[in-house]
């Protein structure tokens, strides 16, 4: 009798935890599903019963997504693993490197670059890399879901924005105006900034390189000191003033950001997460690594290649009126390099500005805004800090390059009185990549851009989970846009919901023939990629070639 309770007991041990789970998911049916494809970025097991006969394994699966307590017990071990991944990074590592490198545990003094001239550790001398083809394609690491050496500013007073010129985008209004190295410039007819943000006017010279002309707008306003601000290694330093007789706002005094320059290795944790300084994290999967190495180039014949559908896409959306942009997104190791651990760059001039370059020499409007959003960092953050996606506001920049592009007249994004929302944010794609605690790192700000908010979103459909979105305004400018791309395109869908009457707005995976009216009703076309998977977006070209009468 006693080994039958013991036996009883040892079932009941087994058993009841099982129902108790089985009751509560009863309960709660949204709980599960919430947490492991928010969370995971990943769908619910599901059991196969067409091979269940041949394998149980999808019914392990779907118990396996199913037991009790599992979100409780993943969510500690995140936290347990993300507390002793900071430790690691914070205790133990920097000395352990400095050991190896140096065979002294003392710190290296990190170097002030407004003090001292010297190449940041990530920016060494350029040397010729090899060149790969695009036939090989992105690694099998997952595309995170989307729900999620610049030249710096003197120490002079100057503009609002840094003035810089990127490689591969010729024709670029040094404002940050117009990215699009297209060769049409934005000008200033009456010789001031009618913006308000002290932005350096730019005019063409016979050679149609921009020519800038200093502006400081102490000359023509009556400026108050509202604010100082010092750099530090997170925040440029600026003054900002406001006119005493318009109100305009103006951030000028800029000083670069300090810059930590102290060697420190690659450290990579979970599916290619890489950490980096300062509690920023970044990717490494996806070939993200060759890519800020420059060292993925493409050869002549894979630009030819890659050029192809792009052209003969551009003949017939020329054909019907439409105008085609295509937008590839910088990966966020190129926007934010001060914060990537120590690594060798060995070609400067890199793969997108080179592909860019060459799509524009064909006549395509071919758009990467690295510059534009370097040049945003001044005044709030354009990449998540835990996330590989640009925020509300860096995906504004591209919105507001892309509008300028096509003649309208954007809210500026450099500019204090922009306005915006502060929101919170302790999470991202990256730290579930990483298998890290959210709690373990910090609530970091990011502010969402305010703009067009005269006109209201009046009919906004969206399906297949939120992948395909249709939306209708009452902005009477009568214009259509179609966008074709990837979770980059989520942030970038606000603004250009209200600067459209009409847009469809989807992820490349869900186009279909069914669009062909959309499509051939459209005023604008965009077609965007991030830079890590610029190898996808030439087959969504094709499909809109196989939909688009020829």
């Amino acid at each position: 009798m006693k080994n039958k309770l013991w036996i009883i007991a040892f079932l009941a041990f087994l058993i009841l935890p099982v129902g108790a789970g089985c009751i509560y998911r009863a309960m709660h049916p949204d709980e599960d599903r919430q947490q492991i494809e928010e969370e995971e970025n990943r769908r619910m097991a599901e059991i196969e019963w067409d091979r269940l006969i041949d394998s149980c394994q999808s019914v392990d699966n779907w118990y396996n997504d199913r037991a009790p307590l599992r979100g409780p017990l993943v969510r500690f071990y995140r936290q347990v693993n993300g507390s002793a991944e900071l430790f690691f990074n914070d205790e133990i590592f920097p000395p352990l490197d400095r050991l190896i490198r140096t065979g002294s545990l003392k710190p290296e003094k990190p170097h002030d670059p407004g003090k001292e001239t010297q190449p940041s550790a990530t920016e060494p001398e350029s040397t010729e890399a090899p060149e790969t083809s695009t036939a090989e394609a992105p690694t099998d690491a997952p595309e995170p879901s989307g729900q999620e050496s610049t030249e710096a500013p003197s120490s002079e007073p100057e503009t609002t924005v840094p003035e810089s010129t990127e490689s591969g985008e010729s024709g670029t209004d040094e404002s940050g105006n117009d990215e699009s190295g297209t060769g049409e410039s934005e000008t200033d007819e009456s010789g001031t900034d009618e913006s308000g943000t002290g932005e350096s006017e730019t005019s063409e010279s016979e050679t149609g390189e921009p020519e800038s002309t200093e502006y400081d707008p102490r000359d023509e306003h009556d400026l108050e000191e509202i604010r100082t601000v010092e750099a530090d290694y997170e925040h440029w330093g600026y003054t900002d003033y406001r006119c005493r007789d318009c109100g305009m706002t103006f951030r000028l005094d800029v000083t670069e950001k300090l810059v930590d320059t102290e060697e420190m290795s690659p450290r990579v944790v979970g599916q290619g997460v890489i950490i980096g300084r300062r509690n920023w994290l970044f990717l490494s999967a996806a070939r993200s690594v060759e890519y800020y190495k420059g060292t993925n180039l493409l050869t002549d014949g894979d630009l030819a290649t890659f050029a192809t559908p792009l052209m003969q896409l551009q003949a017939r959306c020329d054909k019907l009126g439409i105008k085609l942009i295509v937008l590839f997104a910088p990966n966020k190791e190129q926007i934010y390099s001060e914060y990537m651990p120590t690594y060798t760059v060995e070609n400067e001039d890199k793969r997108e500005p080179r592909l860019i370059r060459y799509l524009q020499e064909k006549g395509i409007t071919a758009l990467y805004p690295s510059e534009a959003l370097k040049a945003g960092d001044l005044y709030h953050e354009t990449y998540y800090r835990y996330d590989t996606h640009w925020t509300p506001y860096g995906a504004y920049i591209a919105d507001y390059l892309i509008e300028k592009e096509l003649g309208m007249e954007p809210a500026d994004p450099y500019s204090p009185d922009l306005p915006v929302t502060e929101k919170t944010i302790s999470s991202g794609d990256l730290i579930s990549l990483g298998n890290l605690s959210s709690g373990s790192y910090p609530p970091v700000q990011y502010y969402v851009p305010d703009v067009d908010t005269e006109y209201s979103v009046t009919s906004d459909k969206s399906s297949d989970n939120g992948n395909v979105r249709r939306t209708e305004s009452d902005n009477p400018n009568g214009l259509s846009l179609v966008l074709v791309g990837d979770s980059f395109r989520v942030n970038m869908s606000e603004p250009l919901t209200r600067g459209f009457q009409k847009t469809l707005i989807l992820h490349r995976d869900y186009l279909d023939a069914s669009m062909k009216d959309e499509i051939l009703n459209a005023d604008v076309l965009i077609v965007e990629a991030v830079e890590r998977f610029d190898i996808l977006l030439p087959g969504s070209v094709w499909k809109l070639l196989g939909i688009l009468p020829g």
